[in-house]
């Protein structure tokens, strides 16, 4: 009888360990919950940079189209402060600001563009704008980017010859009055 009695402890710790312990399981709860706090913070960060991105994107779309008025004409070439941007295709929410810098090259001035995205209740000044940008254009006060008015013609072109005489002489295979002809100087 003494040696069953020591048979029968010896089976029940192995009956004993087949199973996880609690503390087991609490570690792995804790471990998987740790995990998870840092996946759905990865994702929360990625999804607020994904927004930011989107954002500039915009502002930089802003910001190119109303440089490319400016260059344009449409907009003049003066400074602005905090005027709205008004959009043809889609409706918008976008202040920009206009600007005149000064250029290291004498003849060309430095137009820079500021964009920030409208906030409700928020005056734009207090607010930082999201894009600032800044390009070097010729000076339109120079006048440079319109071609020189013509003389009037009295029977001479401008290089002083006589209007029949800018005929080719038809080795190029061309004729007419201009085939060979020079193009006006600026």
């Amino acid at each position: 009888m003494i040696a069953s009695a020591s048979l029968k402890p010896a089976y029940k710790k192995s009956a004993l360990r087949s199973g996880i312990s609690l503390m087991e399981v609490v570690l792995a709860l804790a471990i998987l919950g740790i995990a998870s706090a840092y996946l759905s913070q990865a994702m929360q960060i990625a999804a607020q940079n994904a927004i930011r991105a989107q954002r500039l994107t915009q502002a930089e779309l802003v910001a190119e189209s109303v440089m490319n008025q400016v260059i344009a004409g449409v907009i003049p070439a003066q400074p602005a402060n905090w005027s709205p941007y008004t959009s043809s295709s889609t409706s918008s929410n976008w202040n920009y600001s206009l600007s005149i810098v000064t250029t290291e090259m004498q003849g060309t001035i430095g137009i820079q563009v500021a964009v920030q995205e409208r906030v409700e209740g928020v005056v734009p000044d207090l607010q930082p704008p999201d894009l600032v940008t800044t390009r070097w254009i010729i000076d339109p006060s120079l006048g440079l980017d319109t071609l020189p008015a013509e003389e009037p013609t009295d029977g001479s072109t401008a290089n002083g010859q006589a209007s029949g005489q800018g005929q080719s002489t038809g080795q190029s295979g061309g004729s007419g009055a201009g085939g060979g002809g020079s193009s006006p100087t600026r």
